[in-house]
């Protein structure tokens, strides 16, 4: 995914063959997407909320699913609460000390407030990827239970945030193109 002005001969360096994951799973977090059950929870998410109707992975036209009346509840409703955002994991070597097996589906706290602000879904080294309360994306956010601070930030793919609240983004301007 690139914006439309890109120059694609930048792309070049990152062509190359490479039984290395990493670097595709990495190129995947910068930008906000996720891929798999490894980074989408089977029966656990909800398909706005990981942007998969931007990726235009969700009909509201045709077929029948599981989970299709959530979806189209929340798609009418017109408003999403959390969204899949990328991530910069400030101390990632503090990080993968403290929690040496797992450190996905860590929980990620305001630090003034300490209530819950989302969730990390996963991440290669100090790229990743977290289901994050957009009313708290700007916030001072860290991993709990941990001195490591995260940085959110928006895809420059992504509508822009409602001019209403500048918290919760409307979907509504995508259901005439699936």
């Amino acid at each position: 995914i690139t914006e439309r002005k890109t120059q694609l001969d930048n792309l070049v360096d990152y062509c190359s063959i490479s039984n290395d994951t990493s670097i595709y799973k990495k190129w995947l977090y910068q930008h906000g997407i996720a891929e798999g059950t490894e980074d989408i929870p089977s029966g656990e998410c909800i398909p706005l909320e990981y942007n998969i109707v931007f990726l235009n992975g969700v009909s509201f036209s045709k077929g029948c699913y599981i989970g299709q009346e959530l979806v189209a509840r929340t798609h009418h409703t017109g408003v999403i609460r959390k969204r899949l955002m990328p991530i910069q994991i400030k101390n990632y070597e503090e990080l993968s000390k403290s929690f040496e097996h797992k450190i996905n589906d860590l929980t990620i706290i305001n630090q003034e407030t300490k209530r819950r602000a989302g969730k990390l879904c996963a991440s290669v080294n100090e790229t990743g990827i977290a289901l994050i309360r957009l009313n708290e994306w700007k916030h001072n956010l860290r991993i709990q239970n941990a001195d490591v601070p995260i940085k959110p930030s928006i895809p420059t793919w992504w509508p822009p945030l409602d001019e209403a609240t500048k918290l919760e983004m409307r979907i509504d301007h995508f259901s005439s193109s699936s």
